[in-house]
């Protein structure tokens, strides 16, 4: 919140310089018992009096936030009532009244001349002698209050309330999700394949040639002719006769070629009657007539052979 330095005032109880002694603590004092109702203005002036004898670097009051600096942090005050004490000590009088507005300008104050000085620690008057003074300032509270305060960089009296850093927050650990192992699947074992049996294809077995009676008839009369005329040839050879023997054979011919034309003839006869080229009865007709030729045919050799 900054308070009012004030450097105009001088005390004139002090001791030029420290003696090469370093500053090392603070020493909080009260003005007196409050009951005498001392003042901020009043304190400054007794120190201004030279019969007063005694001295402090500071007076500091919450009533209109004002801090007045009386001798310089480089000499010595006379303050703490113990030589060895005030040339190593800052002396500070607070008001005896303990306000809030009290103790936040001395927190204040402190906190600028840590700025300087470093942490200082705090001290109490009574610790170097035997008196009442601070009074009921609560030194502990005050040294707790001075750590939230922050000093200006170049002016005392501009600084104020730290901002609160916030805490950090880490956020907490995403928790390790594993992914569950998924099923093992057994694939189902394929059926063994049955065998198809081949198919064994049926013996078809050839039926036998039907036989052809003409054909037999031929081949028989082939080979009885064959086993007569290897007879009568043999004959003949034997007897010297050759012409009965060529009567037989025109025979046999004859009768050969008569059966042959009759087969032929059937057979075309039964196509043409299946193509639709001639009707049945002409066939039947024309079948009858080639036979009757074929047989009167067949009758004339027999008859030249008697002869």
């Amino acid at each position: 919140m900054s308070y009012k330095y004030e450097t105009q005032h001088n005390a004139v109880s002090f001791t030029q310089g420290r003696n090469g002694k370093a500053i090392d603590k603070i020493v909080i004092h009260w003005w007196g018992d409050p009951a005498t109702n001392p003042s901020y203005a009043g304190v400054i002036n007794w120190f201004k009096n030279p019969s007063a004898g005694t001295s402090a670097h500071f007076v500091a009051t919450g009533t209109n936030r004002s801090v007045a600096q009386l001798v310089d942090l480089r000499n010595t005050a006379w303050h703490a009532g113990d030589w060895n004490a005030n040339l190593t000590s800052i002396g500070v009088e607070l008001d005896p009244r303990c306000r809030p507005e009290d103790y936040d300008v001395a927190a204040e104050l402190i906190a600028d001349i840590r700025s300087a000085y470093g942490d200082l620690p705090l001290y109490w008057h009574s610790d170097f002698v035997a008196t009442r003074c601070p009074g009921n300032w609560d030194v502990v509270k005050l040294d707790k209050l001075s750590y939230t305060k922050y000093s200006h960089l170049t002016d005392w009296g501009k600084g104020g309330n730290k901002v609160p850093t916030p805490p950090v927050v880490v956020p907490p650990k995403p928790p390790v999700v594993t992914p569950p192992k998924p099923p093992v699947v057994v694939p189902p074992k394929e059926p063994t394949p049955v065998p198809t049996p081949t198919p064994v294809p049926p013996v078809i077995k050839p039926e036998p040639p039907k036989e052809n009676p003409k054909e037999d008839i031929i081949v028989a009369f082939t080979a009885k002719d064959q086993a007569v005329l290897q007879a009568q040839a043999q004959g003949v050879i034997n007897s010297g006769n050759f012409a009965p023997v060529i009567s037989d054979h025109i025979k046999t011919v004859a009768y050969f070629v008569t059966d042959s034309l009759a087969v032929l003839a059937t057979l075309v006869l039964t196509v043409l009657g299946i193509l639709g080229v001639m009707d049945a009865i002409l066939a039947l007709t024309l079948n009858g007539a080639i036979v009757a030729a074929l047989i009167g045919f067949k009758q004339i050799f027999r008859i030249s052979s008697k002869k």
